[in-house]
């Protein structure tokens, strides 16, 4: 099977630790999230300090 994948990335100074696990109780990532696994696929977010942060959207092909 062939996904379509998306990739944001920046170089900024992340997302500072304590706010990790507070991303998903906002609209705008949990929303991500939701329609992401709605259409059977997956969205993550990765940041860290001195590499900024990337969001991934991984979709099948078939419902992308």
């Amino acid at each position: 099977q062939q996904d379509f994948v998306l990739v944001v990335q920046d170089n900024g100074r992340g997302i500072p630790m304590e706010l990790d696990g507070k991303l998903d109780r906002g609209h705008g990532m949990a929303s991500m999230k939701h329609r992401a696994k709605q259409m059977q696929g997956q969205c993550l977010v990765e940041s860290g300090p001195g590499y900024g942060t990337v969001i991934r959207l991984t979709l099948p092909l078939g419902t992308a």
